[in-house]
């Protein structure tokens, strides 16, 4: 799975018409491209056990559909990341400091529909839009929840869980893959960085506090893992280089997915867990610049295909008009000015 990350926000203020040429194959090779975007389950259920109302995200099927009918060369689908929670399944007494607040454990089965049927939307029959959808985004983050290890094992479980009895019931035209999604790879020890994810994974939520506590990504990875080991679902992990030296960017990079493999927890006879990268990227601003930004993404892409158990490499992000802070120049283009930067070409090229 080859793609981007976000991008669909700025169909939703009206960029919808240029985003295929953006996002697809610029040949038509028949390669298929992703763009993983969040998909919050506060909108689409607003009442406890009410119906899902997939409206807010009608007008991505639609752009896809049509991209697809009128470029079946150049096809496009989408990696959703089911996250969120509505006002009615948050815990008693709870409010993240986030936006992305996690539910009461006696919601976990409604999440889990929310996953299957968020599938089903994207699969129903006409659009065939889907593959697999993500549970969470960066749940070790306090910008993202500050999810337990515990609570987190729970919603992947019941998305993997609900995801397998719709396919049973016929409700997909093909099985469908979950997994946990992105684990934030930085450590406690770093300080938070706005818009970067902030001071990561040494903070939980515990007795009604946030509260720093010494866990590292690797010990979140397996801690969430333990108690649903014998599922099966696949892992999500965001590598980043935040670092000044386009030299070593890459091997530090594939060095971090090299080392989430030790970090994959199963029971006996259950398949070895993908990882999937659902977000890795690279800077074009200084030191790095546009050829920088080209050499270190060509070397993770090509490091990345001759690993075993890798799944995806999803690219944050396709563009950087919006983007400030950290992320500034790790769009790979700019829209504003129809600009497709140097790497933009690079890995379209290889990905065909």
């Amino acid at each position: 799975m080859r793609g981007f990350n976000d991008g669909w926000n700025e169909v939703l203020t009206g960029w919808g018409t240029q985003f295929g040429p953006w996002a697809a194959s610029p040949t038509e090779n028949g390669s298929v491209r992703y763009v993983r975007q969040v998909i919050d389950w506060a909108e689409v259920q607003k009442q406890n056990g009410g119906p899902f109302d997939f409206t807010r995200y009608w007008a991505l099927r639609e752009n896809l559909r049509e991209w697809n009918t009128a470029n079946p060369q150049r096809p496009l689908r989408i990696l959703p990341r089911c996250m969120g929670c509505p006002q009615w399944a948050i815990p008693s007494g709870y409010q993240c400091p986030a936006y992305w607040n996690w539910c009461h454990e006696g919601m976990d089965g409604q999440f889990g529909a929310f996953v299957a049927e968020t599938l089903k939307y994207f699969d129903a029959p006409g659009y065939r839009l889907v593959d697999a959808a993500e549970v969470w985004n960066e749940p070790n983050t306090p910008e993202f929840g500050a999810v337990p290890y515990s609570r987190f094992a729970g919603l992947v479980w019941n998305g993997q869980y609900w995801t397998g009895l719709y396919y049973e019931q016929g409700n997909y035209s093909r099985p469908m893959t979950v997994l946990a999604g992105g684990i934030a790879m930085r450590g406690p020890a770093e300080k938070a960085t706005s818009g970067a994810g902030g001071s990561m994974n040494g903070w939980s939520y515990e007795n009604g506090n946030f509260v720093r506590i010494p866990m590292s990504w690797q010990t979140y990875m397996q801690k969430f893992q333990e108690s649903i080991q014998w599922s099966t679902f696949d892992i999500g992990i965001h590598p980043y280089y935040f670092g000044n030296s386009s030299s070593e960017a890459a091997s530090k990079i594939l060095s971090l997915f090299d080392e989430a493999k030790n970090y994959t927890v199963q029971a006996p006879g259950v398949p070895l867990r993908n990882l999937w990268v659902t977000e890795t990227g690279c800077s074009s601003r200084s030191p790095f610049g546009q050829q920088g930004q080209q050499d270190v993404l060509s070397s993770v892409n090509k490091g990345l295909a001759e690993r075993s158990r890798c799944k995806a490499m999803i690219v944050h992000r396709m563009w950087d008009d919006s983007e400030t802070g950290t992320f500034a120049g790790y769009g790979l283009g700019r829209l504003s000015t129809s600009e497709k930067k140097q790497a933009w070409w690079a890995l379209h090229a290889a990905w065909a």
